[in-house]
């Protein structure tokens, strides 16, 4: 679980998300503070990930073993508060933009798309405000 002890948590570089009472701005925040964290940390992170890769690729069923699924603890733990989404509908939630951020969006817009970092920072931002906009109308 995620706790205050991370630098920077849900205050990805000078970006004032984490503190705003928008939902819709919080999980933007989460969003990109999980990519920062997979550019400060990239060597690691693909080296962890093809370390991952290979296992499952080696398993007797397959199987992908465990990771620490802490962007998806992040997004539900925002969610948790809200009172108007259910706790089947904040797993969906949590999955979407979780599933566009971190060392796997990284490794997409970068190796894939050729986009620089800042240009990354931006499709990551513009992706989960579009799973906000059309998930959480409200918002």
């Amino acid at each position: 679980m995620l706790s205050g002890r991370h630098p920077g948590f849900l205050q990805p570089q000078g970006h004032g998300y984490a503190l705003s009472r928008h939902l819709r701005d919080r999980l933007v925040a989460i969003s990109l503070y999980f990519l920062d964290l997979g550019l400060a940390h990239e060597t690691a992170f693909r080296t962890y990930l093809g370390l991952n890769l290979q296992a499952a690729a080696q398993s007797q069923d397959g199987r992908t073993p465990g990771r620490g699924a802490r962007r998806i603890q992040a997004f539900m733990r925002v969610l948790e508060g809200e009172t108007n989404i259910r706790p089947e509908q904040a797993r969906f939630l949590a999955a979407a933009p979780g599933m566009a951020t971190a060392a796997e969006a990284m490794i997409v817009l970068f190796d894939i798309a050729g986009l620089f970092a800042e240009e990354a920072r931006a499709v990551v931002a513009e992706t989960a405000e579009a799973v906000c906009d059309r998930m959480l109308p409200w918002t």
